[in-house]
């Protein structure tokens, strides 16, 4: 098992920094983060579509529709990082990290 391949949205969103800009700027509006937050519904997925689009990244809708889930994971991530420091953020990452969910998996938890 090999970790997930970036698809080409994903590598220009990391590529220019655009999870991590747009969670700093996240953060600094809505300072109290809950330990439980999640990104879920429309409204924060338009708000990122928005801020991509300021910044003439536009993708498609089968792009952002194959993409949802792990650009969801990223944002969560990049915003616990600013809310709760890197440690956090690393641990939403490592669930949708294949590697770990099969290490998991083979111990039985």
């Amino acid at each position: 098992m090999y970790p997930e391949a970036p698809t080409r949205l994903r590598a220009v969103l990391e590529a220019s920094g655009s999870f991590t800009t747009f969670a700093i700027d996240y953060f600094k509006k809505h300072p109290e983060i809950p330990r439980d937050f999640e990104v879920s519904g429309a409204l924060l997925l338009d708000d990122f579509k928005l801020f991509l689009s300021e910044r003439s990244i536009q993708p498609g809708i089968g792009e952002w529709s194959s993409d949802r889930d792990a650009i969801r994971n990223r944002l969560k991530a990049e915003i616990f990082n600013q809310a709760f420091g890197v440690e956090k953020g690393d641990e939403v990452e490592a669930q949708r990290d294949a590697l770990i969910l099969k290490a998991l998996e083979v111990m039985g938890r």
